[in-house]
């Protein structure tokens, strides 16, 4: 998904996408794929081999993903219960009062349901919680708006927008990876999403705003 609001795109493309691909959200991260001499993109996936294109920008798409991000000063009892449950691998903790990552496991944190339960050592220290989640179709809806009857109109024709050049806000980030770290280097990932670290190829960008509670998104400024 992307965040219109603040989005703003100065050079975009409509690209064909790749035979036997299919872009499954706005704000992927998509990458060249040419084969047999017939060009293409399609989400990256993280391999060495990605060439990074753009951004995918579209009609409403089906919401199968959301991004999240949670506050709150780790209590007496040790345990903190998330308003969703997150998808497997995607929860992240950092601890604002120290200005760290909280490790997952021993010493850190562990996950069951939507309750973190927490090592004492983060005793009255505000944990910021980054994960992603499956809304309800109803969330979905709400979020923005109905999708096309048939989908989008590129889904037809077999293309999709790519942003190259511009400022971007998306939800399709990979939430587990510490987006606090200084001057981060933005990598393709897996499944379209943009990362940090792993054999992925260098995205052109900065990294403008982090996720917090009041905006969930990954702000990049794309310098294609």
């Amino acid at each position: 998904m992307l965040y219109f609001p603040n989005t703003r795109q100065y050079v975009s493309v409509e690209l064909p996408v790749a035979p036997g691909s299919q872009v499954t959200a706005e704000g992927q991260a998509l990458v060249a794929d040419t084969v047999a001499g017939v060009f293409g993109v399609k989400p990256s996936t993280g391999g060495a081999t990605d060439n990074f294109v753009g951004v995918a920008i579209s009609q409403q798409m089906n919401l199968n993903f959301m991004s999240k991000v949670e506050e709150g000063v780790h209590p007496a009892g040790n345990t903190f219960t998330l308003a969703r449950t997150p998808a497997a691998g995607t929860l992240s903790v950092w601890n604002v009062t120290t200005g760290a990552v909280v490790p997952a496991g021993a010493g850190g944190w562990t996950l069951a349901g939507r309750v973190v339960t927490l090592d004492a050592a983060t005793l009255g220290n505000t944990l910021r919680y980054t994960y992603r989640f499956a809304p309800t179709s109803t969330e979905a809806r709400t979020l923005q708006g109905d999708v096309y009857p048939g989908g989008p109109a590129g889904a037809l024709v077999n293309q999709v927008g790519v942003i190259k050049n511009g400022l971007v806000y998306t939800s399709e980030f990979d939430s587990a990876v510490n987006w606090n770290a200084t001057n981060p280097t933005v990598r393709v990932g897996a499944n379209g999403l943009f990362t940090i670290g792993g054999t992925g190829a260098v995205v052109n960008c900065a990294v403008v705003s982090v996720p917090s509670v009041a905006q969930p998104f990954l702000g990049l400024m794309l310098n294609g």
